[in-house]
């Protein structure tokens, strides 16, 4: 994503800016430049001024969000659907500017009945926007491609081992295991040594990689691991893992090591934000560019060393991952099964796999 790449403005109703948010996360996730005002609006901006700015600017694309709500609600979200309209009416036919986006089963508005819509709520709605998105980009910005591709990606992964991954998975699969019935049976000490990689670095690669396991126990307790490992355990959000780490306060144990706590206690429903996930994501964004994607994690990596990254950015981190791990889990589950191997049932164990065999194989 650059500076110069078109904004993608957010349409939408206030009562939607939860499932708002999870759309300009994955966009930002997929490498695109989205605007959403909670997001950009700084302190103290005139903020319908700067909305209106963004809209107008005819570089810029508009998705306009739809439910019940949307459709039926007076106010700003009506103003600015009429003030992209009015910049619609001034551009070529064949240009996409405005993409209605339903986000759930609603009617479409007769002002933007025009215009092929797409449903997000369906499980090809996201790509499908990407597609759109793409094609006007690509126009714009004729010089600079959309990296990212699955076939690129499907590519990549038929280089790699699948037996190699599911060896890798399965191993991690029976730390899972390990750690759960020693967080359940409240076997304090064996649990925090193999939660921070000291008694196995399978148990936490993120702690293991920097050496931090014991570092941790130094400067703070094992009874406070203990505890921070029993409210992720206790965790259903994706979404708080962050915040639960942070209201901890450990020293030392940060998001990337806090991340994989909590993936290997719910691999199915948490991911861990480290070295190698942080890297597949970036591959993701730009295609088999390796060097893009070492670049930037190189902003990554040294923070992640001594623990000092700021914690707002790996919050944010941490959000963008989900859906690249979702994609590299379906990939990899598709190669597997060219390979005659069978994927791991556990979604975001499964994706940390692939992603670390994945990244040792392009860093030999």
């Amino acid at each position: 994503m650059t500076e110069n790449e078109p904004r993608i403005f957010l349409c939408h109703a206030s009562d939607d800016k939860a499932r708002v948010r999870e759309l300009y996360h994955q966009l930002k996730g997929a490498g695109y430049h989205p605007w959403l005002d909670e997001e950009d609006l700084l302190p103290g901006q005139a903020w319908w001024a700067e909305i209106k700015k963004v809209i107008s600017d005819p570089y810029n694309l508009v998705v306009v969000c739809l439910s019940h709500n949307s459709v039926t609600k007076r106010g700003v979200v009506q103003r600015e659907i009429k003030r992209a309209l009015d910049v619609l009416e001034e551009m070529p036919e064949d240009t996409i500017y405005m993409i209605p986006a339903r986000l759930e089963d609603c009617r479409v508005p007769e002002r933007l009945s025009d215009l092929h819509w797409v449903d997000l709520f369906e499980p090809s709605g996201f790509e499908k926007l990407k597609r759109s998105l793409n094609s006007e980009i690509s126009k714009r910005q004729p010089g600079r491609q959309r990296f990212g591709t699955e076939t690129e990606l499907q590519s990549i992964l038929s280089h790699l081992s699948m037996q190699e991954i599911r060896d890798h998975y399965l191993y991690r699969e029976e730390t899972h295991k390990s750690l759960l019935n020693a967080l359940t049976t409240g076997k304090t000490e064996e649990y925090v040594k193999l939660a921070l990689g000291i008694a196995d670095p399978a148990g936490n690669y993120s702690s293991a990689e920097h050496h931090l396991g014991w570092r941790i126990i130094g400067e703070n307790t094992y009874e406070s691991v203990f505890e921070l490992a029993k409210s992720l355990y206790a965790c259903s959000s994706p979404r708080k893992i962050p915040g639960i780490i942070r209201s901890h306060n450990l020293n030392y144990l940060k998001i990337s090591v806090g991340s994989e706590m909590a993936l290997m206690l719910h691999p199915d429903i948490f991911w861990v934000a480290n070295v190698r996930t942080v890297w597949a994501n970036l591959l993701i964004k730009y295609g088999d560019n390796y060097e893009l994607a070492n670049a930037e994690l190189e902003l990554y990596r040294d923070s992640d060393r001594t623990s000092e990254m700021d914690y707002q950015i790996w919050a944010e981190i941490y959000a963008q991952l989900e859906v690249s791990l979702e994609r590299l889990h379906n990939l990899g589950a598709d190669e597997a099964g060219r390979q005659g191997v069978k994927p791991g049932k556990l979604k975001f164990l499964w994706a940390d796999a692939v992603a670390s065999v994945l990244y040792h194989y392009s860093h030999k």
